[in-house]
């Protein structure tokens, strides 16, 4: 039973770790920081303990007897759409930080990092529907509350950046120009 609680805890948790990433980040990709010293650290160590957490809920599910959770729905290999939604977030959780290392020892190009982090948005739609679908506790109208809070927050955020986000240093204006 402990293991069932464990998976339970870890993926909530996670939700709330990744959901504040990926709004994070979003605003960091739209200059909505002004001070970005420790910015993109902060968002790298949410995506990390994030990615601690996921492990965590796959490990404890896979070893509960009770979720009968075969070792192969971590490959997506699973009758159940959820459980592959699952998989492919686990597999992009682990893909995208490995893209900023490559980014970071210049073994990619700046666009292709950039064009490949977009599957952050997969990842995070991937993990939300995965928890909606599948989860125990999106029953409890407070869980489900904080997954539609989560959901506004990224939307929101995404939409702001899409729709240009903060203006270049440069291009802003003073309050005696307006």
């Amino acid at each position: 039973m402990i293991l069932w609680e464990i998976a339970r805890a870890t993926g909530l948790i996670a939700v709330l770790v990744y959901t504040l990433t990926a709004a994070w980040g979003t605003l960091l990709a739209g200059r909505g920081v002004q001070s970005p010293k420790g910015a993109v650290e902060l968002h790298q160590v949410l995506q990390s303990f994030g990615l601690l957490l996921i492990i965590s809920h796959v490990v404890a599910l896979v070893l509960d007897e009770y979720a009968n959770v075969p070792l192969r729905s971590v490959f997506g290999i699973d009758s159940r759409p959820s459980m592959v939604l699952g998989a492919v977030a686990l597999w992009l959780a682990i893909l995208l930080p490995l893209s900023f290392a490559l980014r970071k020892r210049k073994k990619v190009s700046f666009r292709f990092w950039r064009g490949l982090h977009y599957f952050a948005y997969v990842f995070w739609g991937a993990a939300m529907a995965h928890g909606l679908w599948l989860g125990t506790d999106t029953g409890n109208p407070i869980i489900l509350a904080l997954y539609g809070l989560g959901i506004a927050l990224v939307a929101g955020a995404a939409a702001w950046r899409f729709t240009g986000g903060a203006p270049p240093k440069a291009a802003k204006r003073t309050a005696a120009e307006i």
